[in-house]
């Protein structure tokens, strides 16, 4: 198709051009879809593992059951600095507990405890531990081998608490529990003891190991389980001096990782200072190492303990571990948010009316220039 055009009074035929309009929107929009595409990549980088160290305190301490159920004075203010330094000072996520079934008061943390005997802390044991951050997973296991050497019979059960009356086999009691580390479902076995006296001296150290072995595997050992035993071992430190390492026959071995002194003072509750509660005479003689730990993980991880000389308000001082546990989350990960979502259609709504309105003013101008050419035409 050709229109005509005077020039200098000649007539000249020259070629109709096509509409423009619609080619150069097109092309804009393309452009337009392009660059968007570029800034999503650009704001949604790929999520990556991070991976995250939780530090973990472990606490071990034989209260002397005598603070509880002897009348003395400031009986009360032991009590309430005993409550202090546990839960204010150390707040272990894991706490041991020999001769007194320590219970926490902070409702995020799940007791669970053995006592025997009228009073009912005559003995006793316990497990407290950290809701947030574990989760039981097992039956509770419980023990004992007393100081004639005599095994109790393992039992296995959901009951938490348990109150009984003082047999001679359950005097030293053993009390073992499994839990999970919540975020990285990594499993432990934790173990507490009140060991009876003189095991090594008495030729009964195998005999003990063998029965802590079937204690653990009660518990639903698997492999790749961490086991961690602590309590009070009373003389059984004369074997660790010269063996670091406790065997077992089908469980992996367990190092020591606590030797330092840490008993046993004056047991003569009735010498207390009164003006300072805090201060016994229990600071005397603690030059036997006989709260121990022992930690299947031998790594640059395994529990680092240390002993609080500091408090003195039992006869025995506390042991206080720390190790990590990790767990990866992830991280670096951009998610479409409602606002971004609604934004991106409210975009997606503007180009394709731009198109719509494009393509209609488009065929309306060409209908438009068509008409009217053809008009000319047949005018002339």
């Amino acid at each position: 198709m050709s229109i005509c055009k005077l020039f200098n009074g000649t007539v000249a035929s020259l070629p109709l051009q096509p509409p423009f309009t619609q080619q150069v929107l097109h092309q804009s929009a393309a452009t337009v879809a392009a660059a968007a595409a570029t800034a999503a990549t650009k704001i949604k980088p790929k999520p990556k593992l991070k991976q995250v160290i939780d530090d973990i305190t472990i606490m071990s301490w034989n209260i002397f059951f005598k603070l509880y159920i002897k009348n003395y004075t400031a009986k009360d203010d032991i009590h309430k600095e005993i409550n202090r330094y546990i839960e204010n000072v150390i707040m272990p996520d894991i706490l041991f507990t020999q001769e007194t079934a320590y219970k926490y008061t902070n409702v995020e943390y799940e007791t669970i405890s053995s006592t025997y005997g009228i009073p009912s802390s005559y003995s006793a044991i316990a497990i407290n531990y950290n809701k947030n951050k574990f989760k039981l997973i097992n039956n509770i296991i419980r023990g004992g081998f007393n100081d004639k050497y005599v095994k109790s019979i393992i039992t296995k059960t959901s009951d938490k608490v348990i109150n009984e009356a003082p047999t001679i086999r359950n005097d030293r009691p053993i009390l073992a529990i499994k839990l999970e580390y919540i975020l990285s479902k990594k499993t432990y076995i934790f173990v507490n003891l009140w060991a009876a006296h003189n095991i090594f001296r008495k030729n009964k150290t195998q005999e003990f190991i063998d029965y802590l072995e079937q204690i653990i595997i009660a518990c639903g050992y698997v492999q790749n389980d961490r086991i961690i035993i602590a309590g009070d071992f009373n003389e059984f430190y004369e074997e660790s001096v010269s063996n670091k390492i406790m065997k077992f026959k089908t469980i992996p071995q367990v190092y020591l990782k606590q030797l330092s002194a840490s008993c046993c003072g004056n047991t003569d509750v009735t010498k207390i200072n009164i003006q300072d509660p805090k201060t016994f005479l229990f600071n005397i003689n603690h030059t036997r190492p006989f709260d121990l730990l022992y930690d299947s993980d031998n790594s640059v991880n395994s529990v680092n303990v240390s002993v609080d000389t500091d408090q003195k308000i039992s006869d025995h001082y506390p042991i206080i571990g720390s190790f990590t546990d990790t767990y990866n989350i992830m991280s670096g990960g951009y998610k479409t948010t409602h606002k971004n979502k609604k934004k991106n259609k409210k975009n997606k709504n503007t180009n394709k009316n731009t198109n719509k309105n494009t393509n209609k003013n488009t065929n309306k101008n060409t209908n438009k220039n068509t008409n009217k050419n053809t008009n000319k035409n047949t005018k002339k």
